[in-house]
């Protein structure tokens, strides 16, 4: 029988493992359905002004988008029309859906229950700018300064 302790040690070894892999492998591509390259790009200029980090990781950028869309798409449409409408700024009458785009890089993903890949979930980890905003190592990461790469 397998104990509490030894799976929860074994989920922490892949996490840990997909972490230190440095990135998302290439077969963890997004089901990006509804996400074109020009939402994309507005999505990811959206992010640079809500964050106020320029340094985001394009393939989590996309994975995060993909999942806000199918999530809600009408948020998602709002989102990305008064992106466009303020050349990338913060949409005003989109503020529900900008706080899950900025609690998402903060974050990374925290809710086993949205369905995310594991190497998607452990990149979003690793590259939670919540990391860089505290100059500290994720836990269960070897130290170093990981928080400082792009």
């Amino acid at each position: 029988m397998l104990s509490r302790r030894k799976a929860l040690e074994g989920t922490l070894l892949l996490c840990a493992a997909g972490a230190l892999a440095g990135g998302l492998p290439s077969g963890a591509t997004p089901a990006a359905e509804g996400v074109n390259d020009s939402e994309h790009g507005v999505f990811l200029r959206l992010s640079r002004a809500l964050t106020g980090f320029e340094a985001l990781d394009e393939g989590l950028a996309r994975h995060y988008a993909a999942f806000l869309a199918a999530a809600d798409p009408e948020g998602w449409r709002a989102l990305i029309d008064g992106a466009r409408a303020t050349a990338g700024g913060a949409p005003p009458s989109a503020t529900a859906m900008t706080g899950r785009v900025a609690a998402l890089w903060y974050s990374g993903w925290t809710e086993p229950a949205d369905g995310v890949a594991p190497a998607v979930r452990a990149e979003g980890y690793r590259q939670a700018l919540a990391w860089r905003a505290m100059a500290r190592t994720p836990r269960g990461l070897p130290t170093g300064r990981l928080w400082q790469a792009p």
